[in-house]
């Protein structure tokens, strides 16, 4: 199957949303999605290490919907969190899991 790499920033209010719904969010990429599984990712900090300001994901997924799917129910999309998305299909040649 192939990767999907998903890249949101967040919008204005963006540390009260990630304090309030983290678990939520955690916990709903820890499910089994039909077509689609989450392998790796994390929160984008700003340069100084300090405030989280962002978030990258990688997927592997039978296709781009079944992705966009799993994101339209994530905890963080549905409180608005993200001011820009973006969505790629992944060719990850090195480091790529077994």
């Amino acid at each position: 199957m192939p990767y999907f790499v998903f890249k949101g920033l967040d919008g204005p209010g963006g540390r009260s949303i990630r304090d309030r719904v983290r678990d939520a969010h955690r916990a709903h990429l820890r499910l089994a999605h039909e077509g689609c599984r989450f392998v790796s990712g994390g929160p984008l900090v700003a340069d100084d290490g300090g405030d989280m300001c962002g978030s990258l994901l990688i997927f592997e997924a039978e296709s781009r919907e079944h992705v966009q799917r799993v994101l339209d129910n994530d905890p963080y999309k549905q409180a608005g969190l993200y001011a820009v998305t973006s969505l790629f299909r992944l060719n990850w040649t090195v480091g790529a899991p077994g």
